[in-house]
């Protein structure tokens, strides 16, 4: 039994919320943590209630899950959260934050926001020519298993909404002649 909640986000079993433990709780129980993230199909909240995470806590706590992309590309560089830290490198900002000369240091998403409503909502942003919808790094040769989000202040309006998808959902849901293509393909992820 792990020394922290886990309570599923979905009746289909994709996410759950951890809560009730430190830093050092779950730094303690890597094990147990990373069988609730298999468990749960790849998605875990943390609330950590008054626990604030350093940019070098996230990355150990990362560090958990696998090796950690430290290598930022140019275009977010001036993004970093503790540049100065070689043991915090690669956490980066991703908001509507300004530096102390009032420049923005924080990637800023441009994307249009989902209408949930609509029978099928926007998936590619014909003005900008991106995803709306995307995985990150899937380009790099060695894509990482996954991502970490942790929100230091959410915006006051209530935006900042993220969504996931279950990628194992959606390809359970084809037909098994589809599945079957699909093992059959390999995919080529490019920035250019």
């Amino acid at each position: 039994m792990p020394p922290f909640k886990v309570s599923p986000l979905t009746k289909r079993g994709f996410g759950a919320l951890i809560e009730g433990a430190s830093f050092k709780t779950l730094m303690e129980s890597g094990s147990d943590l990373r069988r609730a993230w298999f468990q749960y199909r790849g998605l875990l909240v943390l609330r950590l209630g008054s626990h604030q995470l350093s940019a070098q806590q996230l990355v150990e706590l990362s560090r958990l899950f696998g090796q950690v992309e430290t290598v930022v590309d140019s275009s977010k560089v001036d993004m970093e959260v503790a540049p100065e830290n070689p043991e915090a490198r690669g956490v980066i900002r991703i908001g509507n934050t300004a530096g102390p000369d009032g420049k923005s240091n924080a990637v800023r998403s441009k994307a249009q926001v989902l209408d949930m409503g609509k029978e099928d909502p926007l998936q590619y942003d014909t003005e900008t020519h991106t995803p709306v919808w995307h995985t990150d790094s899937t380009y790099r040769e060695k894509p990482p298993i996954g991502s970490v989000l942790y929100c230091v202040k959410p915006p006051e309006d209530g935006g900042g909404t993220t969504i996931f998808s279950d990628a194992m959902a959606a390809f359970e849901a084809l037909p098994p002649k589809e599945q079957e293509t699909l093992r059959s393909l390999d995919c080529l992820c490019s920035m250019t």
